[in-house]
């Protein structure tokens, strides 16, 4: 199996948790969380939408979900909690059993295939897998078990929460993850975030003020505060600038074991990313980001949109305005030292070498699943064994 895309939700903004904002009702829990310091929360009532999107979801192709969730309110039985309601698309609703419980169904478009009455418990973080593509079988797993089968809808769409109106509902959302290849299965999603400068990064990159040492601190920011460009000592905690030289950024991240990566879990996958800007519009700065240890990337990833500029086509101004997120390309199954910090840096490629360049965040989402207890070594094994 192959990771295509997850998040942990743990930025505390839509854009930088890799999606895009529908309708109103959308926030970030810091008290009802799973992993990390936040979750996803879609608080609405009967006359909202709200939802988390990512377009670059929405395929025909085969796709296995997984993603925790913790209802209080649930919504309608016919309200699209995952996924869209339109034609051909898989979704998941939620309803309440009125016992203190939650009905679960699956959907093809507006037509149910099934229907798991009293799923789960509400107020209770519950693992929620389905699936699209071809060929009938499982479609709907409720903490690993099969409650749903049949011949599953053809589309997948990257929407998480309530995406047309309907009775008010409250639920939290984590650890959100799709395979092109088979179930997720139980695990998680965590953030790891600047915790220092490498001794290797230029000191070309300054916080607003000049000053060049401590600059992790100007980009770990959650969510992400980036400004309009600025040279105001005041600013330096937003974000950093490089007005000349094309040098790299280089930051030590968190530790696998500091976000709860445990030494016997599997990592299956992990990306980087950074929220980039520019405050002009022409003779911008092209950049590329790689994780260049604990794990090494094969190759930089080159930043993808508007000719791969730090600039989006309009001049950054407060977070998310002008700023935009480059992802690099998923390492799938890396070998890492949990107890060390894998290094991440971004570098300026070319452009007009007086044009400024801006980061506000620098972030890599670790997508990793429980492993088995710890092998008994031979000795202890012999004594357990005699006794």
């Amino acid at each position: 199996m192959a990771r295509v895309f997850f998040t942990g939700f743990q930025t505390g903004a839509v854009m930088s948790d890799g999606g895009t904002n529908l309708g109103t009702g959308l926030a970030w829990s810091t008290s009802t969380t799973r992993t990390g310091g936040r979750s996803l929360q879609v608080n609405v009532t009967n006359v909202q939408t709200a939802s988390w999107q990512s377009s670059a979801l929405d395929t025909t192709s085969n796709r296995w979900a997984r993603i925790w969730v913790n209802v209080v309110t649930p919504g309608a039985s016919n309200n699209p909690i995952l996924g869209s309601n339109a034609a051909n698309c898989g979704n998941v609703t939620f309803s309440s059993d009125g016992a203190g419980g939650v009905t679960v169904a699956y959907y093809n478009g507006s037509t149910q295939v099934g229907i798991a009455t009293s799923a789960f418990l509400v107020n209770t973080w519950t693992m929620v897998e389905w699936r699209t593509g071809t060929g009938a079988g499982d479609l709907l797993r409720i903490d690993g078990v099969v409650v749903v089968t049949g011949t599953p809808a053809t589309t997948f769409r990257g929407y998480v929460g309530v995406t047309v109106a309907a009775v008010a509902n409250n639920i939290f959302y984590a650890d959100f993850s799709v395979d092109d290849a088979n179930w997720p299965g139980p695990g998680s999603v965590a953030l790891l975030v600047p915790i220092s400068d490498d001794p290797g990064s230029d000191n070309s990159w300054t916080k607003p003020g000049g000053v060049s040492s401590n600059r992790f601190t100007s980009i770990d920011n959650t969510p992400p505060v980036g400004i309009a460009d600025t040279t105001s000592s005041g600013s330096a905690e937003n974000q950093l600038r490089n007005a000349a030289n094309n040098f790299p950024l280089i930051m030590n991240m968190s530790t696998y074991s500091s976000k709860g990566v445990g030494i016997t879990d599997v990592i299956n996958a992990m990306q980087s990313f950074v929220i980039v800007a520019a405050p002009v519009s022409t003779g911008a700065k092209t950049g590329s980001q790689q994780l260049t240890s604990n794990p090494a990337a094969g190759s930089a990833t080159a930043f993808a949109a508007n000719s791969g500029q730090y600039w989006t086509g309009v001049a950054a101004g407060t977070f998310p305005s002008g700023w935009k997120r480059e992802a690099a390309a998923i390492i799938s199954s890396p070998s890492a030292a949990f107890g060390a910090s894998p290094v991440l840096t971004m570098n300026i490629t070319g452009g007009t070498a007086s044009r400024i360049a801006m980061v506000c965040f620098m972030g890599v989402f670790v997508d990793f699943s429980p492993g088995g207890p710890l092998p008994v070594p031979r000795r202890q094994y012999s004594q357990l064994l005699a006794h």
